[in-house]
């Protein structure tokens, strides 16, 4: 009966809401149901208000590679002066902002107070990364291996494992036009090329596409030394 169907009626009230805020973040939306009982709209006029069709549509979870566009960051500090205690080599790269940090003492000394503290300054800083050498002595070989790795902390996810995608160029297109010498053989030159966006891997599944990258490469040296192909030339 009408009183039935209008006892069963249900309105559905959706909103959406934007918050601004600092950083870049999702549309929030809010579902309301209000289920109809007396003074519940008759059926003929619920039928009328009620969409034909349920939205498939989903609010974002995440944000698109590129949507967002940041401003540049801020010109870095310039390093201070490295210390020069004689028991480390130090060596930046203004284009990686690589410190490379080589330590050279025997192991009954221990390391300057100067070149500790400069270590660890450089090491806070999130403009520079630091790379050492001669800190660590007497590994055990059995224990800092991929294997044993993958076996302590396989489990273990990274979240931010960037790709890149295989692209071989003709030589011609890398010169300019008038440039290319006449005759002989065309020459590829193999390039990488970033993707956008992460992807998240546990450690031992990217110890194992390392061994089968290894175990790919291997092959294709000796398909070519099979051939008499040239070693670099795809």
């Amino acid at each position: 009966t009408a009183a039935a169907a209008a006892a069963a009626a249900a309105t559905v009230a959706v909103t959406s809401s934007r918050k601004k805020q600092k950083t870049p973040s999702t549309d929030t939306v809010t579902c309301t149901a209000i289920v109809g009982g007396e003074g519940a709209p008759k059926s003929e006029d619920n039928e009328a208000k009620l969409p034909a069709k349920r939205s498939t549509a989903k609010a974002k979870s995440f944000i698109e590679p590129g949507s967002v566009k940041l401003d540049p960051l801020d010109e870095a500090d310039a390093l201070p002066v490295f210390p020069n205690t004689g028991r480390c080599e130090w060596s930046f790269d203004d284009t990686s902002r690589v410190l490379l940090a080589k330590f050279s003492f025997d192991c009954s000394d221990t390391m300057h107070a100067a070149d500790q503290q400069f270590l660890l300054q450089m090491m806070e800083r999130d403009d520079v990364t630091v790379i050492s050498e001669g800190l660590v002595n007497d590994l055990d070989p059995a224990m800092w291996n991929l294997q044993f790795i993958s076996g302590v902390a396989g489990h273990e996810y990274c979240h931010k494992i960037r790709r890149f995608s295989r692209q071989v160029v003709e030589e011609s297109n890398l010169v300019a036009p008038g440039d290319e010498e006449e005759g002989g053989t065309k020459r590829y030159y193999v390039t990488h090329k970033e993707e956008d966006g992460y992807v998240s891997m546990k450690l031992s599944d990217y110890i194992a596409y390392l061994d089968k990258r290894a175990a790919a490469l291997q092959l294709v040296a000796t398909v070519r030394n099979e051939n008499g192909s040239h070693p670099d030339n795809p």
